[in-house]
């Protein structure tokens, strides 16, 4: 009986001693060693303050899926910027800021099928009407405008637009800076001014189109603004997508913005490589408007 319990001990010994020993770490927190206290440290922050700390692999993507149709940002020298996703909603906002001191609208990247006439026309100028013109067949209600809109501003609207803007409300762009009530700056628009129609052999034609009141076509050739600025179109996508992505407008503007005098469509000493170059000039030129008013 004595030897069977010291048989029955040495073989418990011999069992536990096969098993590796391991640490608490490893028993808890299985592969931490592939882990560096850096991203350690970060992503406990993470987990603490998940409204304060975001930690993931940086990605150039938006915040949101765009859930309103515009966004709202004061800029230098008493300057608001309106950026617009959905224009058939953005009236309400736009009412709102016309007696801002000054206004930068950013319509990069706007797409739609609207002429939007009644919202348009409350970037005129005093003494001023959006006045648009027709030929051919174009949609039902297209250049009606429910309401009538009173102009409130006294100095003219900065407009970004690039190569993507584009729709039948690129003629209202055109005879707003016509009657000056606008400055356009950045790429011509897309030129997305005409209606197509199927003829008996499978081609489509152009049916009609909206111009502006001096009736030139866009087709084609789309709304050229008063300021262009060559840009390269990787350039064009960060500077618009940076702020998409989180990055504060103010880090998109160039330092010192006080001394606003460029007059170059070329990156400045004083710009760094995510310059938005298409904002930047909009400042410039609320800040020459200002200095000439």
């Amino acid at each position: 009986m004595f030897s069977f319990r010291i048989l029955l001990v040495c073989f418990g010994c011999c069992f536990l001693g096969a098993a590796p020993v391991r640490s608490v770490e490893e028993q808890f927190f299985p592969n931490l060693e592939k882990v560096t206290d850096q991203e350690l440290y970060y992503k406990g922050l993470a987990a603490l303050y998940p409204k304060r700390v975001l930690f993931e692999d940086p990605q150039l993507s938006p915040l949101n899926d765009y859930h309103s149709a515009t966004q709202v940002e004061d800029l230098p020298r008493q300057t608001t910027y309106i950026r617009i996703y959905r224009l058939n909603e953005a009236k309400i906002v736009l009412e709102s800021h016309l007696a801002d001191a000054a206004l930068i609208i950013d319509l990069r990247y706007l797409r739609s099928n609207l002429a939007a006439v009644d919202i348009f026309s409350l970037l005129t100028l005093e003494n001023t009407r959006l006045s648009l013109k027709s030929r051919g067949n174009i949609p039902m209600g297209l250049l009606e405008s429910p309401n009538k809109a009173e102009a409130k501003r006294t100095a003219p609207i900065i407009v970004l637009v690039n190569r993507e803007t584009a729709g039948p409300f690129e003629a209202a762009l055109a005879e707003l800076q016509l009657s000056g009530s606008i400055i356009g700056i950045g790429e011509p628009t897309a030129g997305r001014t005409g209606f197509y129609q199927e003829d008996p052999v499978g081609i489509w034609t152009v049916n009609g189109e909206i111009t502006a009141s001096n009736g030139e076509s866009l087709i084609g050739k789309g709304f050229t603004p008063r300021i262009q600025i060559e840009i390269d179109p990787t350039e064009n996508y960060l500077s618009y997508n940076l702020y998409e992505a989180g990055t504060p407008i103010e880090k998109l503007l160039r330092e010192g913005i006080e001394t606003v005098t460029a007059t170059s469509d070329k990156p400045s000493k004083n710009e760094s490589a995510h310059t938005d170059r298409v904002l930047q000039r909009g400042l410039d030129t609320v800040a020459a408007l200002q200095i000439l008013q």
